[in-house]
């Protein structure tokens, strides 16, 4: 099976993908622009960092309010909103007896997609 629930955040360009497996939560310098910072992180430490972010100040403020921090924010939302989606629909799938070892992730997704759309027959 694919390995699923990593993701890389990528602090300062905000890009956020599904990453492969690594051992442990790492960050690295860009060495092409040197100050990008990219964290791989697994699913449980992404949660964990989102509701960090989310966490409410004494000020009443979170990560929201800051302009450079939330479009970093919201895309580790989306990151986690994907791979939290593709693993429920791996899970249903090999639930009703679909093999999906073979299947990368974006295969997944896309059947998920399928089946969500497709109309009900009775």
């Amino acid at each position: 099976m694919p390995a699923l629930g990593r993701i890389i955040v990528q602090v300062g360009t905000a890009v956020l993908k599904p990453a492969p497996a690594r051992a442990d939560a790492e960050a690295r310098m860009d060495s092409e622009n040197g100050h990008s910072i990219a964290l791989e992180l697994n699913l449980v430490e992404a949660q964990a960092l989102k509701g960090w972010l989310l966490r409410t100040g004494s000020d009443g403020s979170s990560a929201l309010d800051d302009d450079q921090v939330k479009p970093t924010l919201m895309q580790l939302d989306t990151a986690l909103n994907y791979v939290e989606g593709v693993t429920t629909v791996r899970r249903e799938l090999q639930a009703a007896g679909f093999q999906t070892e073979g299947m990368g992730d974006e295969e997944v997704a896309e059947l998920g997609r399928r089946i969500a759309e497709a109309p009900l027959r009775r």
